[in-house]
């Protein structure tokens, strides 16, 4: 692509942002442009998180009907797949599949838990729950124990190494070890 046929449609997915994309000057180089968007691109990033939450929403309520698990619920919330959540936990895709099992998921060892819930920046107790139903009414913000106003996700997007839900980007959720257990 030459340098200026880089694309310059504002993107919401960007959030305001500019992202670096190569391109070739006219003397043939690969130079560095911002571009502050795509169409096509825009496009394509809305249908995955609209598939992954879709998918989230599904296996929520497979899970309160008693035919899913919350590990399927998180790892759809935290838009991972199955090879996502294999390569981050270092499990096999074929275990994690048995894992989604309400009967196996119910019987798993603490540490396979631990493996789970590191991958996904969550704690064991999160991982291995639901989300309360969430009511119509606003919930007012909570103090936090500093005393500052706290507990409400969108609090945490102008913080560094946050996304807008307030989760930790810089998580690589790299391999919790180098033991295959369960």
């Amino acid at each position: 692509m030459k340098k200026d046929e880089v694309p310059q449609e504002v993107s919401r997915t960007y959030g305001g942002m500019q992202k670096l994309m190569y391109a070739v000057d006219d003397d043939g180089s690969y130079v560095g442009v911002k571009s502050v968007g795509w169409d096509v691109e825009t496009y394509a990033t809305v249908a995955a998180v609209e598939a992954f939450e879709r998918l989230r929403d599904e296996a929520l309520e497979a899970a309160r009907a008693g035919r899913g698990t919350p590990l399927e619920y998180h790892m759809n919330d935290r838009r991972m797949d199955l090879a996502t959540l294999a390569g981050a936990t270092g499990l096999a895709k074929w275990r994690i599949k048995r894992h989604l099992r309400p009967a196996i998921f119910e019987r798993l060892p603490p540490r396979i838990l631990e493996r789970y819930a590191h991958a996904m920046g969550l704690d064991v107790a999160t991982l291995s729950s639901l989300p309360e139903v969430e009511s119509t009414d606003v919930a007012p913000a909570r103090e936090d124990t500093r005393g500052n106003a706290g507990g409400n996700a969108r609090e945490h997007a102008g913080e560094p190494g946050k996304d807008p839900d307030g989760r930790d980007r810089n998580a690589t959720g790299g391999s919790a070890g180098n033991t295959f257990d369960t």
